[in-house]
């Protein structure tokens, strides 16, 4: 207050002792002095009569009076504008109010506080804050206490920030989003030979595809697109250590290794080449002007057979292990490919269109005794002989789709293994010659599934009803291949099964993923004080939950057992977290410590319980359960006791969210026969219905004032956000396209809302001001984005 008395300013309005009190309030009349002062170098002239009836033209101060209402600074205390009330308290908005008319700065629609909506100061107040004048009150994070009576040291302060005496508030932080993220690109997978436990290898925005196990399963090799060309790379079986093994212009692909597992063969543009295993000792093996491709070793790696163009048409070749003795094995006008030793290297089955169309043929390994396996009239193609006999796994396509079907080479028995509509490929023995493994096109996207030799106990491994979860409508897992140990299965996928954790400012800028694993890590969770979040992970093999800091520091796993953990809540002081927890053997609600320790199980049901919400004064949890009539909303004293049924109707009631008093709840029920927003007193009773149509209306969420709700719907044909007011009226669309947009979300200081959008073909993060303007994309990909929160502290 200093730098104002040195100005003259607080001259006269002192408190009784002489002092300048900077902790008393403030009434109306001192605060008509400071601001007169404020534009004014010069004391205003006595007056004779004064606007307001309850300002005395004798008192000296009443100069200052006059002058704001001349000014337009002050409209008075009252509507009618007769009164300025000089002896009554000034509020934190009239302050705003009085000090931005005064420096002449605009009113701003955008506040950044939660307390201001419907406040008649509200855009003087964003004013303030816009240019620093003035922030948040002492009572809370988002609250500028409009109402509050204003000390004189803050008025002061705000004066002294006005004048550029002292350096404005710094801007807020940029409002900070957190999200899951999946991406969808060709990439390698890993899963257990029951399809469980399945672990994305590689990581990039571009293809990886057609691994390849070494013979000790230590290993994969396999081809990239990364960096603008395709080579080859090797990896450890977790997905580790990932290494470069060829650097050139030509496309290399296909790699095979030897059976030592010392070697690698592959193709370089349209010649063969062989490298040791780390790419070291690369060796051309054909050099010519035609095609050499699909190179395969003999089971004592002795010898690669393969395939060449070199007389005009596709042969089988041989050769030995460095490129020397090539023999030419086949020998005519037709197209002969696709070759694959016998497990003792005497023979070598292969494709044939020699008699029309393409058949299954088999050999000598030197190319005598050339015997037509297959007869009929469409096509076979793919052999891959068993590791332990004689018999040939390949693909037929009897009615123009493709069929899995096993031969015997010796005697050319034919047994189907498929037989459906669509298309069944790329057949892969287990290393004991007991199931195999191949890509199904039945359930409309390329899964893995796994039978026996004889075609019984067909097992799904993605897709269907196995562990893997689908979330995309149009995805392929395709050539499956057996660890040596016949353990594993490794595939090449663009399924979007890798899920991480990411953060970004709500404009979209500064981007940064806070998790980075092979595993399913989703829907974020920020603690009220901003400074950790909360997701659940499967990269144990179970859903579990864990804590990371906001720039992705200080990982900690906070529950470790064989069960499912999911769906963990904060409490509002930061300090305990409610969660849902299989571990009894049912889903039930459970509350530990910020760190995972003292684990207290709060339900006890003997049904499902799911989704708990803390009150906000952290005394009760609302929860899902599902009851014999449906999904019931209940409550129960977070330190456990006896529940209470808020929801008691044979109907589904869900998504419950407490608004920002505790007072009340919302939710989404569909007890007239579709979902609608309904709204109950914090006990169950006064249950209101706040939307009526015959469309989804779901997912409602009170602004952080609570004056509004935002929720999505169906009425206009597809998803849009609306919002409306706490009591159902002044019901507002947000937006409006051809997708479905969902989820929405509010900002912390309830100025902006944030939701999910399928524009595009991904789901997206979105950002629009809570009057439906200025929507922004957030996250600009090519993968989905889902599960968005906002930090509380905008950090």
């Amino acid at each position: 207050m200093g730098l104002l008395a040195d100005r003259g300013i607080l001259e006269g309005t002192e408190c009784d002792d002489g002092s300048d009190c900077p902790e008393e309030i403030l009434p109306r009349w001192a605060a008509a002095v400071w601001l007169g002062r404020l534009i004014e170098n010069e004391e205003p002239a006595p007056i004779e009569s004064s606007q307001f009836e309850d300002v005395d033209p004798a008192q000296w101060w009443a100069p200052y009076v006059q002058l704001l209402w001349d000014r337009g600074v002050t409209l008075g205390c009252s509507a009618h504008s007769d009164r300025f009330c000089p002896d009554a308290l000034a509020t934190r908005g009239e302050m705003a109010s009085l000090i931005t008319r005064s420096v002449g700065l605009r009113p701003d629609a955008v506040t950044g506080f939660i307390d201001t909506s419907g406040n008649i100061h509200a855009g003087r107040i964003g004013a303030a804050a816009a240019v620093g004048i003035t922030g948040v009150c002492p009572d809370g994070l988002y609250r500028f206490c409009p109402d509050a009576p204003i000390v004189r040291g803050e008025m002061a302060v705000a004066l002294a920030r006005a004048l550029d005496l002292i350096p404005a508030l710094p801007q807020p932080p940029a409002k900070r989003l957190a999200y899951t993220t999946l991406s969808a690109n060709d990439e390698i997978v890993v899963m257990d030979a029951d399809g469980s436990n399945p672990v994305l290898l590689t990581q990039n925005r571009v293809r990886d595809s057609d691994p390849v196990w070494s013979p000790d399963g230590a290993k994969i090799a396999f081809h990239s697109h990364r960096d603008n060309s395709i080579d080859l790379y090797v990896m450890d079986a977790d997905g580790s250590n990932t290494r470069r093994l060829t650097y050139n212009s030509l496309a290399d692909e296909s790699p095979v290794w030897s059976p030592d597992g010392a070697k690698i063969a592959f193709v370089s543009g349209e010649d063969l080449y062989v490298m040791d295993a780390d790419g070291s000792n690369q060796q051309r093996l054909t050099d010519n002007q035609y095609r050499d491709s699909d190179p395969v070793w003999s089971p004592d790696g002795a010898k690669i057979a393969f395939v060449s163009d070199r007389d005009g048409d596709s042969d089988v070749l041989v050769m030995n292990a460095d490129g020397s003795g090539t023999i030419l094995l086949t020998q005519n006008a037709a197209w002969d490919g696709e070759p694959v030793w016998s497990p003792d290297g005497a023979k070598i089955a292969f494709v044939s269109d020699r008699d029309g169309d393409r058949e299954i043929f088999v050999m000598d390994a030197d190319g005598s005794n050339q015997t037509q396996l297959t007869v009929n009239d469409y096509s076979d193609r793919g052999p891959q002989w068993s590791p332990a006999d004689s018999r040939i796994v390949f693909e037929t396509e009897p009615e123009g789709n493709w069929d899995i079907a096993v031969l015997d080479a010796e005697t050319a028995e034919v047994v189907r293994l498929t037989d459906n509509s669509e298309w069944d490929g790329d057949p892969v023995w287990s290393p004991d010659g007991t199931r195999i493994a191949f890509e199904s096109h039945l359930e409309g996207n390329g899964e893995i599934v796994v039978v026996d030799a004889d075609g019984s106990n067909r097992q799904w491994l993605t897709g269907g009803d196995s562990p893997v979860t689908d979330v995309s409508p149009d995805y392929h897992d395709e050539k499956p291949v057996w660890s040596p140990d016949g353990t594993q299965i490794a595939y090449t996928s663009n399924r979007n099964i890798r899920y991480d954790v990411v953060a970004v400012d709500s404009g979209g800028a500064n981007r940064r993923q806070l998790t980075d694993t092979n595993a399913l890590d989703a829907l974020p969770v920020w603690s009220p004080d901003g400074t950790r979040i909360l997701f659940t992970s499967q990269r144990d093999g179970d859903s579990e939950i864990f804590a990371v800091n906001p720039d992705g520091s200080d990982l900690a796993k906070l529950t470790d057992n064989e069960f499912r953990d999911l769906r963990p809540s904060w409490s509002p002081d930061s300090a305990r977290i409610a969660f849902t927890s299989t571990r009894d053997g049912d889903s039930d609600v459970y509350v530990m410590d910020a760190d995972g320790s003292n684990v207290q199980q709060v339900t006890n049901l003997a049904t499902t319980e799911w989704g708990p919400r803390w009150s906000p004064d952290g005394t009760q949890i609302a929860f899902e359960s599902f009851q014999a009539t449906g999904w019931k909303i209940l409550a129960i004293p977070s330190e456990g006791g006896e529940p209470t049924l808020l929801t008691d109707n044979e109907s589904y009631n869900e998504y419950p969210r407490w608004s920002p008093d505790g007072a009340s709840l919302v939710f989404e029920s569909d007890r007239d026969g579709d979902w609608e927003v309904f709204v109950m007193d914090a006990d169950g009773s006064n249950q209101q219905q706040l939307t009526h149509n015959e469309v989804t209306d779901g997912r409602p969420i009170w602004s952080p004032d609570g004056a509004r709700i935002v929720f999505h719907s169906d009425r206009d044909g597809d998803r849009e956000i609306f919002v409306m007011d706490a009591d159902g009226g002044n019901v507002l669309q947000l937006t409006r396209n051809d997708f479905r947009d969902e989820h929405p979300v509010w900002s912390p200081d309830g100025s902006e809302i944030a939701f999910e959008s399928f524009r595009g073909g991904y789901w997206q993060i979105f950002v629009i001001r809570s009057d439906g303007t200025e929507i922004r994309r957030v996250a600009i990909n090519d993968f989905h984005d889902f599960g968005l929160v906002w930090s509380p502290t905008g950090e």
